[in-house]
């Protein structure tokens, strides 16, 4: 019998948190969790965008009929889910509060850490995945398979299939980073990215959106989709695809490639080496896991029909421009 590595529990860890806002759904709440959300200024995260805390219910209750009855400001500890990833907090158990615990920690996970130069290959892609993930719940998926499908195939002059694939890869890995959610907002785990002050900015040390943009990418993001629309999927779209046009078009150059694009797993991998590059001894998981929802959402959106892309709102003389984008390229860390 094999025992697989990558399921849910094999990499827990805990975390302790303040309950922030009540849902309205008697089964989550939302949570500040200390070492990975600023717990008292809400400026970058505030409480509407914090994840959903999933709680735990005791078996005499499993079917949700009781009311959780946890309070804002109550103190509540718990797991991640997913270990190591930090995307899917789960309540235990309460706690009376305690001082002995720092506000202002930034110890804490890295969902999306920029680590090493973008050239970092370690290891190899896995075979080709035979078993889907597990894709969320929701429109954006397909709103974020739709777009790359279609916009990859006019405009890099690839045939369907590869912009298929292509799509299906960023799915998965979107899906890895942020349940391909615009408001997710995660820790970035790097000293050296927190407080600095870029065009402006100051970096939050937080991370932000579908792809988990963080430290300067974080800028990037939040000068191109500014105020409200930082978290509209469509503004985060159209960030995405400038960034793989402008100074991540080498990683495009790799992805178009009937080599890669022919393959989930290598087109996987180089989107986990070279475009989100989480910390390294997390990639190994990455490569498998993001590889099986990039099939999940080959079989489930390839038959549909490709859209066009929405029309996005974001457009506007603000935009970046492709000779001139935000500033410097070689202060990016890229």
């Amino acid at each position: 019998m094999t025992i697989k590595s990558d399921y849910y529990g094999n990499d827990t860890k805990w975390w302790v948190g303040v309950v922030k806002k009540n849902t309205g759904d008697p089964a989550t709440v939302k949570v500040r969790i200390f070492g990975v959300h600023d717990m008292d200024d809400q400026t970058n995260i505030p409480n509407d965008y914090l994840p959903e805390a999933l709680v735990l219910y005791p078996n005499n209750s499993a079917d949700g009929s009781t009311a959780h009855n946890l309070k804002e400001e109550q103190w509540v500890v718990g797991i991640w889910a997913d270990g190591g990833n930090f995307q899917q907090p789960i309540v235990v158990g309460t706690l009376k509060k305690s001082n002995a615990i720092n506000n202002n920690s930034t110890a804490g996970g890295s969902p999306s850490s920029e680590g090493t130069s973008s050239s970092a290959s370690p290891g190899t892609p896995g075979a080709e995945p035979t078993v889907p993930g597990n894709l969320p719940q929701g429109d954006n998926p397909k709103i974020v398979f739709n777009y790359i499908r279609t916009k990859a195939k006019s405009e890099w002059g690839i045939t369907d299939q590869a912009a298929v694939n292509i799509a299906a890869a960023f799915v998965g890995a979107f899906t890895s980073e942020s349940r391909v959610r615009v408001n997710r907002s995660g820790h970035i785990d790097q000293p050296k990215c927190k407080g600095r002050t870029i065009d402006g900015m100051v970096v939050s040390g937080h991370a932000y959106g579908l792809a988990q943009w963080g430290c300067e990418r974080e800028i990037k993001l939040k000068k191109h989709c500014p105020g409200n629309r930082l978290f509209d999927i469509n503004c985060q779209l159209d960030y995405f695809w400038w960034e793989m046009n402008g100074p991540f078009k080498s990683v495009k150059a790799e992805l178009i490639k009937p080599s890669n694009s022919s393959s989930l797993a290598s087109l996987s991998k180089i989107i986990v080496d070279r475009f989100e590059r989480p910390a390294q001894n997390l990639r190994a998981g990455r490569y498998t896991q993001d590889a099986k929802n990039a099939l999940a959402a080959k079989n489930k959106f390839e038959s549909q029909p490709a859209t066009t892309p929405p029309a996005n709102p974001s457009a506007s003389s603000s935009a970046p421009s492709p000779t001139n984008p935000y500033g410097d390229p070689s202060l990016w860390g890229l």
